[in-house]
């Protein structure tokens, strides 16, 4: 009897879909997917290159710094896709990959420069909504923020800058999440304090 010849990986699998329809898989289907078609990575670059990108710009200010950081990151993704632990999230996987890029950027250049959020509007919709707070009060609320810690800005970075879920962040960070929500309404809280405080010695 003829031994049946056997059939490379790539053909033994489920048919790939076609390139129109990667954008309707979840990010746990196109995983899977990626290496028998890169079309499927660039679909995940197209998803989070933004997020990633301004993320970084945040951290690092320097636009061509940032570029090139965002590029890093996603060739570090390409390269070790394999090692994600099925159970965690994609999102919060890269943005560690992010960070730590981030982390070594800073460690090379052997100085940490000070830390800019212009989170003004997202603030505004998280806290400000309903408490007086005024457009013309803009930059005494960016100068609360800018006092706080390198820890409380990156979590308010993560939350408002990369869009990450509080179990997304935790995965980041490595905390629970009922610990990062402690924090994060925390920062909120000292950040409205001070900013009423503020508001009413005027």
């Amino acid at each position: 009897m003829e031994r049946e010849t056997a059939l490379p990986t790539a053909q033994r699998k489920t048919k790939l879909p076609a390139d129109h329809e990667y954008s309707r898989l979840s990010d746990a289907e196109l995983i899977p997917l990626v290496e028998d078609n890169t079309t499927a990575f660039s679909e995940l670059y197209e998803r989070y290159y933004h997020r990633v990108f301004y993320y970084l710009l945040d951290i690092v200010r320097n636009l061509t710094e940032a570029e090139d950081l965002t590029s890093q990151t996603f060739l570090s993704a390409f390269a070790s896709l394999g090692k994600l632990k099925r159970k965690e999230s994609f999102s919060a996987w890269l943005f560690r990959i992010a960070r730590n890029k981030a982390n070594d950027f800073f460690r090379t250049q052997r100085k940490r420069q000070e830390i800019p959020l212009d989170y003004i509007e997202e603030i505004d919709a998280e806290l400000f909504t309903s408490s007086g707070y005024k457009k013309e009060d803009i930059f005494m609320v960016r100068e609360l923020v800018n006092l706080l810690s390198i820890k409380e800005a990156e979590l308010l970075r993560l939350r408002l800058v990369a869009e990450l879920s509080f179990l997304e962040i935790s995965e980041v960070l490595g905390k629970s999440v009922n610990k990062i929500k402690k924090e994060y309404y925390k920062i909120l809280k000292v950040i409205s304090i001070e900013w009423k405080e503020q508001n009413g010695s005027k």
